[in-house]
């Protein structure tokens, strides 16, 4: 009979869930998922076992914030290469700048110099009588130290014994001379000087034929 029922059995013999009391159930060795619980409604429903579709969405879930974060890693590398090149990029402009800038500015210092080079240059030529002697080789040393130092700056005097050059020498005289070859300098009235490629001065020649 209906009270003669232990507690927790199914209510309804007509239940087609295959449940009984959990004593029932614990005897049969089901957890609690497969005794019969009450749904809505007050109607007797039973609990599904779990078949393993909520690992497989985990795992689908990690998988995707995994590739989601790879994505994530590449961008940042890429953004990283970028910065790193245009830091390369802007050292060697920076670079650059201050080589053409000190050039420049040696180049201005040198050229107001010449001329005092110019001079010494002519005073040490000169002939001067005996008791002059020893000032014409103090005037001597001063030019040649004068020319060490412009040396040690990488200035250059511009070389006339290849022949005419129009990118280095200024022909202010023309000869012609059958004891000379064609374009060649064959007097130099004002020394020509360069700093690397930059020509500060050209030389002031004479050339023949």
């Amino acid at each position: 009979m209906a009270g003669d029922r232990k507690e927790g059995a199914c209510a309804d013999d007509a239940c087609g869930c295959g449940c009984r009391s959990a004593d029932a159930g614990a005897d049969l060795g089901m957890g609690r998922e497969a005794r019969c619980g009450e749904g809505d409604g007050g109607a007797a429903t039973c609990a599904e076992a779990p078949d393993g579709s909520g690992q497989d969405g985990r795992a689908a879930d990690l998988a995707a914030r995994l590739r989601e974060s790879e994505g994530r890693c590449e961008e940042l590398m890429e953004r990283l290469q970028r910065m790193a090149a245009e830091f390369e990029n802007h050292r060697k402009r920076g670079e650059k700048e201050r080589e053409t800038l000190y050039a420049f500015a040696t180049a201005n210092a040198v050229r107001e110099f010449l001329p005092v080079l110019d001079n010494l240059g002519l005073a040490a030529s000169a002939d001067m009588p005996g008791d002059l002697r020893v000032y014409k080789e103090g005037v001597e040393m001063v030019y040649r130290g004068f020319s060490d130092t412009l040396a040690k700056m990488g200035v250059e005097r511009i070389a006339t014994d290849k022949g005419f050059d129009p990118e280095s020498h200024e022909a202010v005289m023309h000869v012609s001379d059958e004891a000379y070859g064609e374009s060649v300098v064959v007097e130099v009235f004002k020394e020509g000087y360069r700093l690397g490629d930059k020509v500060l001065r050209h030389s002031l020649v004479k050339v023949a034929n």
